[in-house]
């Protein structure tokens, strides 16, 4: 029996196919049009995508919005360079429901998750439909870098990333392990991989460095030449640990010390 969550993931599906560039929809209604006038229409080439996700990051926290105290110049440039939001909304105030609105379109009336775990870790389903199995039927190569955040920590299971849509996955699966900075572990794909630099509860490898190296985005730049990313950092949610060593923006001054690094 069909339920409306079904309903609603499929519907999205199908419009959000009708609404990429290209689609069999879009070339269907050019293809008159081309006949008519005697020329071939231009192929579209649909664009690639990049959604970057910041843990716990308030708008008044960046530069572009007011903020004095730290420095954000990159997501300041892209706000200079593109749109900037005033008025925004989101499901949730914490981690956990409001990642999966957004993997989902659903709001947390009808989404699987709705609640960070207080217990056992919340979970994806068969029936979740994500924007990345979205793009792969339009012929998308998917990535997901960082905290996906959806438990159980093991492969070949519904909730994974790779069951979800995403064809390369590194990072953390679960909600809590995500909270470290210096795990002894991260996943890539259906392989936990041990970090011999943070072995023993040693502080050697600043993950946010790890998942920055690029090592999980190679498969997605190649043909079809569509690609669409996910990077859903750990930065700033806690404990807020900050790198062994301070970085100082291009053309910036020292950051202020602090004992905590600001949220």
């Amino acid at each position: 029996m069909s339920s409306r969550r079904r309903f609603i993931a499929g519907s999205a599906a199908t419009l959000g196919l009708g609404a990429l560039p290209g689609t069999a929809a879009a070339d269907a209604q050019a293809a008159p049009a081309a006949a008519g006038t005697g020329s071939a229409a231009a192929p579209t080439r649909p664009p690639n995508l990049v959604v970057v996700l910041a843990d716990d990051l308030g708008r008044g926290e960046l530069g572009a919005y007011g903020q004095k105290l730290i420095t954000t110049p990159r997501l300041d440039g892209l706000a200079a360079e593109g749109l900037r939001f005033t008025d925004a909304y989101s499901t949730a105030a914490v981690c956990a429901p409001s990642r999966c609105s957004l993997l989902t379109g659903l709001h947390t009336g009808h989404a699987t998750v709705r609640a960070n775990p207080s217990g056992a870790q919340g979970s994806l389903t068969a029936a979740d439909t994500t924007f990345a199995q979205v793009l792969r039927a339009r012929g998308y190569r998917t990535g997901v870098i960082g905290k996906w955040g959806f438990g159980p920590e093991s492969a070949d299971q519904d909730s994974h990333p790779n069951a979800r849509g995403f064809e390369e996955f590194h990072g953390y699966i679960d909600h809590g392990h995500a909270h470290q900075y210096y795990p002894a572990y991260l996943w890539h794909n259906g392989v936990k991989e041990p970090i011999a630099a943070n072995a023993g509860g040693a502080k050697g490898a600043y993950a946010p460095d790890l998942l920055r190296s690029g090592r999980s985005t190679s498969s997605t730049a190649t043909p079809p030449n569509r690609s669409s990313c996910c990077s859903p950092r750990p930065c700033p949610t806690l404990p807020a640990t900050s790198p062994p060593t301070a970085r100082t923006p291009p053309g910036r001054g020292a950051p202020p010390t602090r004992a905590t690094p600001p949220r």
